[in-house]
């Protein structure tokens, strides 16, 4: 939207206000337990829109909340973690997170894109399970429990586009 504006030497464009809309939208991540991640997001609109990260329907706080977080907020509108936290207890990182740009005219709300941390699950007994190698950087073990007394193996794992998956050997 353009508007003509009178000058001295004819006339001028000026560009008018419009609302945020989502550019990149973040996508699905698996990383492993204590390392860094992003987590991408860019919004454009004029104002230039604010951006706000939520998890699991909440805000999440970043370093612009309190300076000690482990999550930052990057000029670009991207959510970047120093490390990634993962408990027995607490998952504080692991969940369904979405990005919301805003400007006075109103906002923009990203896909939702999942974060997964890798764990290692082994039954009792008997170990079974996959190795993935996701381009040397992250491994994923994923099996339900399995009952051995002649009940058949309950085992799910993810491929990704570009894994390998090798059976796991356990001496």
């Amino acid at each position: 939207m353009c508007e003509r504006l009178p000058t001295r030497y004819g006339s001028r464009l000026r560009q008018e206000d419009y609302p945020p809309r989502i550019v990149e939208h973040p996508s699905d991540l698996i990383v492993s337990k204590g390392e860094p991640a992003t987590l991408n997001c860019k919004a454009e609109g004029r104002p230039t829109p604010t951006v706000e990260w939520y998890k699991d329907g909440e805000r999440v706080e970043t370093d612009r909340d309190d300076s000690r977080s482990h999550r930052m907020l990057l000029p670009t509108g991207s959510l970047f973690f120093l490390k990634i936290i993962h408990g027995r207890r607490s998952k504080p990182d692991e969940g369904s997170y979405v990005c919301v740009a805003r400007n006075y005219l109103g906002e923009a709300v990203s896909h939702n894109a999942s974060l997964e941390v890798a764990t290692a699950i082994f039954n009792e007994g008997l170990a079974f399970g996959f190795f993935h190698e996701l381009r040397g950087v992250a491994y994923l073990f994923k099996l339900k429990r399995s009952e051995w007394g002649g009940s058949q193996i309950a085992t799910t794992f993810r491929v990704c586009p570009g894994a390998v998956t090798k059976p796991l050997a356990v001496i």
